[in-house]
């Protein structure tokens, strides 16, 4: 450059040389200055982000996301983990990509598509899966991310003794010896009051109940042959109990929680709970949220001298009464006469039954609750709905003053009293029944908080806040974790949602403010903050106005049907994308995430006793194997393969053919589970997937008929 300048110099004259240089200076110094401009700051901000902790997406000064309560040192990479939380979605490796599943949850929603398209439709799904798998894409996740899981796993492996769990009422983090955790699960355990140890497992007893009554009721034509089969379930197990720490509370005790998933009665109770609670009218005090709640007491005035007063039921499940249960159902027969398929002896004999699942496994022992309703059980929080509503009727009855307003949720109650009649009101709740006993607590400096409500009486006008307990954690789905955009931007929404609709007019700056803090510490952008918080204000204001009226046609016109399946970044949009044209909104399951690591504090379950499975057993003297499925324990499934070789050849399956025609064994004490489904129909297809994905598989051909040759491209060989 500079030997061009000299013979410019040397050609021209002066003037005209420096005419010409001054000339270029003047045009071209502004566009040096704007380049060198964005080269500085685009310098400064990768100085930023290598400053930035992007390995560590949750600031290390959050504390109360992660408790150690062990006496094991717990290394910072191992606590950076445990502060994402169990929800917190990693991304699939390239060649992990999960297509058997993404396939058995199309194929499984197919008949929303015409069916002359659907070919056509599945040939776009297929394409659309291949092409991103052709694809070299980069791993969505900060390497050091990865890293940090990898070291978090060596650690749990050689820390068996260590559990990390979910603390109650708290997005937070527990880290507790094994012993501790049994020790204080024991302590709960050990009030008679509430609890018992029983010699006997009643869940085959249970089991059978259940299917001579809904027998019974199919024979008498009062039910289905169909929903028989639905409701009497085979091959059940005990509920188990776990216990989820109390942080919050002096020596951390743990709440007693029991899982009734695949019990003997789990589908009995949907079933009454579903007729029982759709076809009776609740009283106007019920409200279903504190949505519901700050509508119907927002610039409520209250009359003078009463004060704000909140009830809560202490430990209401286990101190219900049958007796009051059934009643209450019995007094509401007639909402319930032709909306319940059993009459009503019968409906009361089913209540029986499930009242007798009040049992559950801990630590390989069996108890007993020895009282209440059973814990865990879908019906239990219908009942307790009935008998708190006859409850509180009664008491509002006997009082001799009515409360300016009464509301409940569940087991809390707010109320407005005359501050001269608190005593009396609790004496007569507290008083109602032995067993249903009450906390109190009285508006303090005219406030007083109710579920996420603050609740305040100013002057007698109530006003509301949206309210924080001290166990508010903070932590929310973090904006670094493998989950769909719309995810994220539902959080930001939902938590608006509850700073304004919750908050009176005066509060609404101070709580959206509150917002970008918390999101912030969660790593949502500022720029992201900003854009949907005020997006989604206004539409909040929009919505109230007497204008904003739906126009009911394009609604319906602009009906899709949902599917949802695993969330993969890239794939799950341009799924969408292609779905477009078939009115096809797909809907990301994060189904790669944390949880793996953390701990339910259950018995752990042996694979035998897993149902709902896709399983493989290996030939014991070739390279075959056989794929199967089965509904109910992987145990008994297996059972019958042993038995079918004495059955007729008729009803021979693959694996009891390979063992005649080959004269081989199957290792049946290796048998491993390759996939788990709740639904039957899904199960059958990954069936299917896995049949195809494992060349050398003993299965024949007609267990493939039914899933297109059209997957079989992307089905990737095991």
């Amino acid at each position: 450059m500079l030997s061009l300048e000299n013979d410019i110099l040397i050609e021209l004259p002066v003037e005209v040389s420096k005419k010409f240089f001054d000339t270029q200076h003047l045009k071209l110094e502004p566009a040096f200055n704007a380049d060198k401009a964005a080269n500085i700051n685009k310098l400064a901000n990768l100085i930023n982000n290598k400053k930035r902790p992007t390995s560590n997406p949750i600031d290390s000064t959050f504390e109360n996301w992660t408790v150690n309560l062990s006496n094991t040192e717990i290394p910072v990479n191992v606590t950076d983990v445990l502060k994402m939380g169990p929800k917190y979605g990693i991304p699939f490796k390239p060649h992990c990509v999960p297509t058997n599943k993404l396939i058995s949850d199309f194929e499984s929603k197919i008949s929303f598509i015409p069916s002359d398209r659907r070919n056509t439709a599945r040939q776009d799904f297929t394409n659309t899966i291949k092409k991103f798998i052709n694809t070299p894409s980069s791993l969505h996740a900060d390497k050091n991310i990865l890293h940090k899981i990898k070291e978090t796993k060596i650690f749990q492996n050689n820390n068996q003794d260590l559990l990390f769990l979910k603390a109650d009422k708290r997005n937070t983090t527990v880290v507790m010896n094994k012993q501790m955790y049994e020790d204080k699960m024991l302590q709960q355990l050990s009030n008679n009051n509430s609890y018992k140890v029983v010699r006997y497992d009643l869940t085959c007893t249970l089991q059978q109940e259940v299917k001579k009554l809904t027998t019974d009721w199919s024979q008498s034509k009062l039910i289905s042959d169909q929903l028989r089969r639905q409701i009497a379930k085979t091959d059940c197990l005990p509920p188990g109990a776990y216990g989820l720490p109390k942080i919050h509370k002096p020596d951390t005790p743990v709440r007693i929680i029991v899982s009734f998933t695949d019990s003997p009665t789990i589908n009995l109770a949907r079933f009454l709970s579903q007729c029982i609670g759709n076809n009776i009218v609740p009283p106007l005090s019920r409200v279903r949220d504190s949505f519901a709640l700050v509508n119907a007491i927002r610039d409520f005035r209250l009359p003078p001298d009463h004060i704000l007063v909140s009830l809560d039921v202490v430990s209401l499940f286990t101190n219900v009464p049958q007796d009051l249960a059934i009643n209450a159902v019995k007094q509401r027969s007639h909402q319930l006469v032709d909306k319940i398929p059993a009459p009503l002896n019968e409906l009361s004999k089913a209540l029986h039954t499930c009242f007798k699942a009040g049992i559950f496994k801990f630590n390989q022992n069996i108890y007993a609750q020895t009282y209440g309703l059973p814990m865990g059980s879908p019906l239990s929080p219908i009942l307790s709905h009935l008998v708190l509503d006859d409850l509180e009727q009664y008491c509002l009855n006997k009082l001799d003053f009515k409360p300016s307003f009464y509301f409940r949720y569940v087991d809390d109650i707010i109320t407005a009293v005359p501050s001269d009649k608190v005593a009396e009101m609790l004496s007569v709740f507290h008083s109602s029944y032995p067993r249903l006993q009450f906390t109190s607590e009285l508006e303090s400096n005219h406030r007083i908080s109710f579920l996420d409500v603050l609740i305040i009486n100013d002057n007698q006008l109530i006003k509301t806040d949206w309210y924080h307990k001290a166990t508010w954690s903070q932590r929310y789905l973090n904006y670094h974790s493998h989950h769909p955009r719309s995810y994220k931007i539902g959080t930001i929404n939902c938590l608006v949602d509850r700073a304004i609709l919750l908050s009176s007019m005066e509060f609404h700056n101070k709580n959206l403010s509150l917002i970008q803090q918390v999101l912030s510490k969660n790593d949502y952008p500022p720029r992201l903050l900003n854009k949907h918080i005020r997006f989604k204000y206004d539409s909040i204001l929009s919505s109230t106005s007497p204008n904003n009226n739906i126009d009911a046609t394009t609604a319906q016109t602009n009906q899709k049907n949902y599917i949802s399946i695993p969330y993969v970044a890239g794939l799950f949009e341009s799924l969408n994308r292609t779905f477009f044209k078939y009115k096809i909104q797909f809907v990301g399951e994060c189904a790669h995430d944390l949880s793996s690591m953390f701990d339910s504090g259950e018995d752990p379950l042996p694979p035998g006793m897993r149902s709902g499975v896709v399983y493989k057993i290996p030939c014991n003297q070739c390279n075959m194997s056989y794929i199967g499925q089965t509904s109910r324990q992987l145990h008994t499934r297996i059972t019958e393969h042993k038995r079918n070789i004495h059955e007729h050849e008729d009803n021979y399956t693959a694996l009891t053919r390979h063992v005649i025609d080959f004269d081989h064994s199957f290792n049946y004490s290796q048998a491993s589970i390759i996939d788990v489904e709740p639904l039957y129909y899904n199960t059958l297809l990954l069936e299917m997937c896995n049949i195809v994905a494992h060349p050398n598989s003993v299965n024949r051909k007609q267990d493939i008929e039914h899933l297109s040759n059209i997957y079989t491209s992307v089905i990737r060989p095991l």
